[in-house]
């Protein structure tokens, strides 16, 4: 693939970083001295300071990343906030270099770099950075993540793949979904393998991010972290609903009527009653033994309707329409909300997800990568949007589209690889169609 060589065009990218950097800070000034404290805040804040070694900081109630950044910042928010722009501004500007690298005209390359900025302006990536939750590490990490694996397309350096492995780290332990997206990631590299599409020295990755991702369901599992997104599922998807009750009466979940009266209603409701309260002491007991295992189960015994939960719920999932709810009351997006939407469109994301994945798989059967490898990026990107939301979906029950905004902001990475890629192929055709007319 040609390298940038024009010294012109890495001035113009450095210029248009550093406009950028100063438009994100100068504009974030009011949010970084008011950044927003939710209620898992106390968790990531009483997690931050216990010693650096002990199984209640490292194998919490949440993964260890976001409470090391509060430790480190000393429990400072504003601080934690500044931390948190100045990695995101780091972040989404080496996914755009990269991203620029792989296109061959120099006005494209520009347009790419532009873009991908754009992308990082809304307010559904950059607003994050100011609520002091895991959301922002988890964003930016993935736009490195997604940089560095990108990076490994022009050449295969250890350097590289070691980089990768611990930008994966890094990730599984901001958020447990994460781990889940290194697997899926993993899960698809084994495809090409397969078909010797790509050398077998790439099962180095696979082996890394598959060890991660059972690294960090140990973790998960130490912390039992996932206890409480299981009592929202069961409380909000399970109970009030008779077919799926009696499956999981038939698996020994023990019904009487306290937890009957929970139906509808999430794992903390009625002071926390499914952890606390007496009368449910052998449920608990059986959650904690058979309800992950019932209730995966119960997923795949009915695979028609779990998927199509997922369909149903794209559009709402994707848009967050609501994520403005979740963000200091003093950040003002630099990126106007109107235009926003052209780079984060908050309508038709299923229509863009079915012509994206079809442009995926149309560019794997036709190998496009052959002619500008930024295809397999997109290519993977796009193909792991599915399970990954259906996983967001299907994790918890409280606040989805929350835990859906990793998915969210995947499919417009893709949307974005995708526009870019194909304007380059057709201006490219076009070059060559005008030199055979002349």
């Amino acid at each position: 693939m040609p390298k940038m060589k024009s010294g012109t065009i890495l001035v113009v990218f450095f210029f248009l970083f550093v406009l950028y950097a100063i438009g994100r800070i100068y504009s974030s000034i009011p949010a970084i001295n008011r950044p927003r404290d939710l209620a898992d805040t106390d968790a990531y804040l009483r997690i931050s300071r216990e010693a650096l070694l002990d199984q209640d900081f490292w194998a919490g109630t949440r993964p260890l990343v976001f409470p090391l950044l509060l430790k480190i910042a000393k429990q400072d928010l504003r601080l934690t906030s500044a931390v948190q722009l100045g990695i995101s501004i780091l972040a989404w500007g080496f996914l755009a270099w990269i991203v620029s690298r792989f296109i061959r005209l120099p006005f494209l390359q520009i347009a790419a770099f532009v873009w991908m900025l754009g992308l990082s302006l809304d307010r559904h990536i950059s607003g994050w950075d100011f609520v002091m939750m895991s959301e922002s590490l988890s964003l930016s990490l993935f736009a490195i993540f997604i940089g560095v694996n990108l990076w490994l397309l022009e050449g295969w350096w250890t350097y590289k793949v070691v980089l990768i492995h611990a930008t994966g780290f890094l990730l599984a332990f901001t958020r447990d979904t994460n781990a889940w997206l290194l697997l899926i990631f993993s899960v698809l590299l084994t495809i090409p393998i397969l078909f010797k599409l790509i050398g077998s020295k790439n099962l180095v990755i696979i082996t890394g991010l598959s060890a991660i991702f059972l690294v960090s369901t140990i973790n998960a599992n130490m912390g039992y972290r996932w206890i409480f997104p299981l009592g929202n599922v069961i409380g909000q998807r399970i109970l009030p609903y008779g077919s799926s009750f009696r499956y999981f009466e038939d698996c020994g979940m023990p019904v009487s009527p306290r937890l009957i009266n929970l139906a509808g209603q999430f794992a903390n409701a009625q002071e926390r009653a499914l952890f606390e309260d007496p009368e449910l002491e052998s449920f608990r007991h059986w959650m904690m033994d058979k309800g992950r295992s019932c209730y995966m189960h119960w997923l795949v015994s009915q695979p028609v309707n779990s998927i199509r939960e997922v369909f149903v719920n794209f559009d709402k999932l994707i848009s967050f329409s609501s994520v403005d709810g979740y963000f200091s009351r003093a950040f003002d997006p630099l990126m106007p909300v109107a235009l926003g939407k052209l780079f984060y469109p908050e309508c038709f994301s299923l229509w863009i997800w079915i012509l994206t994945t079809l442009a995926a798989l149309t560019g794997f059967w036709l190998q496009y990568w052959k002619d500008n490898r930024l295809w397999v990026g997109f290519i993977f990107i796009n193909l792991s949007i599915l399970p990954h939301l259906f996983i967001s979906w299907h994790g918890d029950a409280m606040a989805p589209a929350r835990h859906a905004l990793a998915v969210g902001v995947q499919l417009y990475v893709s949307f974005t690889l995708f526009g870019i890629l194909a304007l380059e192929r057709f201006w490219v055709a076009r070059i060559k169609g005008g030199s055979v007319g002349q």
